[in-house]
């Protein structure tokens, strides 16, 4: 059991959204660099599996990046993010079947760098921060919406952190790593209830790590992506028990990635973009079998 290529993304990027959508899986947004500088992109793409093809999708109203994503009831939400005019409050959000974002309530204030999900019909965006460049701007708040407005949670029990990994298994959002000021990465592994609006203590990171990614692959297994740690950009994956709280590896990325998307589709893990080096975004579309 290897990952194997498929399908190049159109654009080499990173911090964009991954969702699963009617006929695949969308990557939204995100950031590139070109002739040096940072290119912020409104576009999707749609990965057919099947046909190992990406297809055009609906744009996003403005470029975004680095923002919190989330499916409720095959709808698709973006929350906050980061552009030329600064970070993002605003929520868009795709509705099954439309070709069109539609404008949804906007968080308290602008978030990047944070993560989230989707827990039983509940957007959950956490941490992150107002300022790209200073970590002393980074929250512990953590908001919650279902349809309404949002409303804010307890905050995190790690502090004020940002790049994190985050997947939703069975009722709890777990929340593995990232860094807090000045760049300090951590170990630290919570899991959060929404409905308690309480948190419990997991057992730490193999490594501290930030710009790790996660997806969730069963009711009780989650999978841990790359990231940024003290060697530098990491290839190491790990799958977490949600039941035994424990860590085992697993087969590690062909090269190097922090902020490499991964999420479920069928009976595959899809890992999408990322930062394989300063400064510069990837394309490669990475697959492999998780039953």
């Amino acid at each position: 059991m290897s990952w194997k290529d498929c399908a190049p993304l159109p654009v080499a990027a990173a911090g964009g959204y991954l969702a699963n959508v009617e006929g695949g899986l969308l990557y939204a947004g995100g950031c590139t660099w070109l002739d040096g500088s940072r290119l912020w992109l409104n576009t999707s793409f749609i990965y057919d599996p099947a046909k190992n093809v990406w297809n055009s999708g609906p744009a996003l109203p403005v470029p975004s990046a680095y923002g919190v994503c989330a499916t409720v009831g095959g709808a698709v939400h973006v929350n906050g993010g980061w552009n030329d005019d600064g970070v993002l409050k605003s929520c868009n959000t795709l509705e099954p079947g439309a070709n069109i974002w539609r404008e949804a309530p906007s968080l308290p204030h602008g978030v990047l760098h944070g993560s989230g999900g989707a827990v039983g019909g509940v957007i959950c965006v956490a941490g992150g921060g107002s300022d790209y460049a200073d970590l002393t701007q980074l929250t512990g708040a953590v908001y919650t919406r279902t349809d309404g407005s949002w409303k804010q949670a307890a905050s995190l029990p790690q502090g004020k952190v940002g790049s994190f990994a985050a997947a939703a298994v069975c009722g709890t959002l777990y929340l593995f790593g990232g860094v807090s000021a000045p760049v300090v990465n951590h170990t630290e592994a919570v899991g959060f209830e929404p409905v308690r609006n309480a948190y419990t203590k997991l057992r730490p990171l193999p490594a501290a790590t930030r710009s790790i990614t996660a997806a969730t692959i069963n009711e009780h297994t989650i999978l841990l992506v790359g990231g940024y740690a003290a060697s530098g950009f990491s290839k190491a994956c790990w799958l977490y028990d949600t039941e035994e709280d424990k860590y085992r590896e697993f087969d590690p990325l062909p090269f190097a990635n922090a902020g490499m998307l991964v999420l479920r589709n069928g009976d595959h893990a899809i890992a999408v973009g990322g930062e394989d080096r300063p400064r510069a975004r990837t394309n490669r579309v990475l697959s492999i079998y998780c039953g």
